[in-house]
């Protein structure tokens, strides 16, 4: 089943050159988008997903800021990867007219947890392993009674690996 994502964009003076491609996979929303936008033009962008926006040419002509007021202040220049947070606004304002391209991709915000959260410990207790060596005995010139005995177990290095590598989806 494909994750369907929710978001609202407002464009003015920015339009798409070529129609939107779009990808739907398990967890995953992306859409490529052509577009160009002239001097003035401006946007407002809200998801309740996290993202991750990547521009494929320069796009510093582009102000960038998610605060309502903050373009008037001038905001900053647009970088070309981006990672929106779920619910953070963006509003965005072209110094210069600009064609651009590019890939937004939509996360289903519990999937990325899943993937990116450590393991509970609970299940932690169950996966993982610590290798135990035993101590050598010391060895006395003259032995005695309990010398040759062994020392307790002596825990080196807790390796946790899962048993079976799975994304959790």
């Amino acid at each position: 089943m494909s994750f369907q994502h929710s978001f609202v964009g407002q464009t003015d003076g920015i339009t798409p050159t070529v129609p939107a491609r779009w990808r739907a996979l398990d967890g995953v929303t992306s859409v490529f988008w052509e577009a160009q936008g002239g001097r003035g033009a401006q946007g407002y962008y809200l998801s309740d997903q996290p993202r991750i926006l990547v521009f494929f040419n320069d796009v510093s002509s582009i102000r960038l800021t998610n605060d309502d007021g903050g373009l008037a202040r001038g905001g900053r220049p647009l970088p070309r990867v981006l990672y929106v947070p779920a619910g953070l606004p963006m509003w965005t304002r072209f110094t210069a007219a600009h064609s651009f391209s590019h890939l937004d991709i939509h996360l289903h915000s519990e999937r990325l947890l899943k993937l990116l959260a450590p393991p509970s410990a609970a299940r932690r207790r169950s996966t993982c392993s610590t290798a135990r060596r035993r101590a050598r005995p010391r060895r006395r010139s003259r032995p005695w009674p309990g010398s040759w005995r062994r020392r307790p177990v002596v825990p080196t290095a807790t390796r946790c690996m899962p048993r079976r590598w799975s994304p959790g989806w």
